[in-house]
């Protein structure tokens, strides 16, 4: 039988609550002395692992004892060179790796399709972004990554580049091989970042899709809490092998810098739990075989049908659903009615994603039937427009219109969504989630992109960086400010 993996920081803090510590430093709840009584008897069973970088607890700004350990086990397992925890989530990974990489001035290449995180990290790194569009699936209009062209032609294009960013896999759980393309940035001399957020359960191997560390990056960031048992912000860094030293420690800095100097004990444990519970994990056939089960019935439903990419590889955790006659915001809306809670909608889908446990056959009826019922309560079938797939919006790779140190020269006022179009964009438009940005805050505003932002808003999409209203759009003046 499999011997139970060690959780040197989770055993650890057990064992100070059961020394019986008498709290005489923050936080103010004192190992859950003190808290509300309605809340009390939710937050009571984690508030004895709330503590702070006491004796014996390491500190994570300067590891050297469980912390460091429970690092180590988690880069060994993933076979990383090493491993930071994160305990502000994969957003300030993304920002360290950029960061710490990355010199103002610098030319890097990004998938236009990054998340939000990724987009923020280019500015305050003040670097000059080539912007690679992915390629789209004709079937769905879901992006599916970059090709191998896009990336050989911007290379010609732009010789001088210094890194590449690439977001492995996609939201909606399609993995590309990115082989290719980090051979291809190697060769040209290029570090290659990934933001794999949503791939912290790949290292399992097959049947899941290859890790980024398996097909050659250089730094690697990932979201356990998204598909792990694992607190929310709780993520991981890991260095490949053979990272030049310089470059690693310069993202320890940021990290440093980025991060609370007050990390949460409770998300570090669970990050530490969560490799222990990959490690200990022997059999992963039943959860996808419920899954595949549950994809099949979903598929029964009216109006409903699930999404294939073939034959590119993808994440079997996660069931696009396609909705026939109805925008994916309308069919979310009535299954929240019935208690399910899906990660997100857009016009056309609703995106599930299941957990690495096995679908009971009694909730795959109850899913089912709250479905059904769901179903039947949609508007009408009526054509659903297609719009302007965002394929067609992007060029193969652009660049900014205003650099981020020419932005700062310009006033931004408000005007009507129809006057944008032409105008350079004041503030970058995220339809969240998935956070991945519609217009960039420089990037000029073009009529495909109006309309893609026009049918999203009219089939109910949220979104950040518009004025309070929600009436207009933000754009540079172009008229230097005094």
């Amino acid at each position: 039988m499999k011997k139970a993996s060690t959780l040197p920081l989770f055993e650890r803090l057990v064992q100070h609550d059961r020394g019986g510590p008498i709290s005489c430093h923050v936080p103010g709840h004192k190992q859950g002395a003190l808290f509300h009584k309605d809340a009390c008897s939710y937050f009571q069973s984690i508030l004895s692992l709330d503590v702070t970088e006491l004796t014996g607890l390491d500190d994570l700004h300067d590891p050297r004892g469980v912390i460091a350990e429970a690092q180590a086990l988690t880069a060994r397992y993933v076979g990383a060179e090493a491993t930071c925890f994160l305990v502000n989530g994969s957003t300030v990974g993304n920002l360290a790796m950029i960061l710490g990489t990355l010199e103002p001035g610098d030319t890097v290449f990004v998938q236009r399709d990054s998340h939000k995180s990724v987009m923020n990290g280019l500015a305050m790194a003040r670097v000059h972004p080539i912007f690679l569009s992915p390629s789209y699936d004709e079937r769905t209009q879901l992006p599916t990554g970059i090709t191998e062209q896009t990336l050989k032609q911007a290379l010609i294009e732009h010789p001088n580049g210094k890194a590449l960013i690439l977001t492995y896999p996609s939201y909606y759980g399609v993995a590309r091989s990115i082989r290719p393309l980090v051979q291809m940035a190697k060769e040209a001399g290029l570090y290659v970042l990934v933001d794999e957020a949503h791939g912290a359960h790949f290292p399992v191997g097959d049947p899941f899709p290859k890790q980024a560390l398996e097909q050659g990056a250089d730094v690697v960031v990932q979201s356990a809490h998204k598909t792990l048992p694992a607190l929310t912000m709780g993520s991981y860094l890991h260095f490949a092998h053979g990272l030049h030293s310089k470059i690693k420690d310069s993202i320890r800095e940021q990290l440093q810098i980025l991060q609370s100097s007050s990390p949460s004990y409770p998300i570090l444990a669970s990050l530490d739990a969560a490799r222990g519970f990959l490690e200990d994990l022997t059999n992963v056939k039943d959860t996808l075989d419920s899954i595949a089960e549950m994809n099949r019935r979903i598929e029964q439903v009216e109006r409903l049908s699930v999404a294939t990419f073939s034959p590119l590889p993808t994440d079997p955790l996660k069931t696009v659903i396609t909705v026939e006659g109805a925008t994916g915001f309308a069919l979310q809306t009535e299954l929240e009615k019935e208690g399910i809670y899906s990660e997100l909608a857009d016009d056309r889908h609703v995106l599930l994603m299941w957990g690495l446990t096995p679908l009971q056959k009694v909730r795959q009826e109850e899913i089912i039937d709250k479905m059904c019922r769901a179903t039947k309560r949609l508007p009408a079938l009526e054509q659903i427009s297609k719009g302007c797939p965002l394929s067609l919006s992007w060029q193969a790779h652009t660049s900014l219109d205003l650099s981020y140190d020419e932005q700062k020269r310009y006033s931004i006022e408000e005007v009507a969504v129809e006057e944008a179009v032409g105008k350079v964009s004041g503030a970058t438009v995220i339809p969240y989630p998935p956070g991945v940005p519609l217009l960039l805050k420089g990037e000029k505003i073009t009529e495909p992109l109006i309309a893609q932002f026009q049918q999203l808003q009219e089939a109910g999409a949220r979104f950040q960086g518009r004025p309070s209203e929600q009436q207009g759009l933000y754009v540079f003046t172009l008229e230097a400010m005094t």
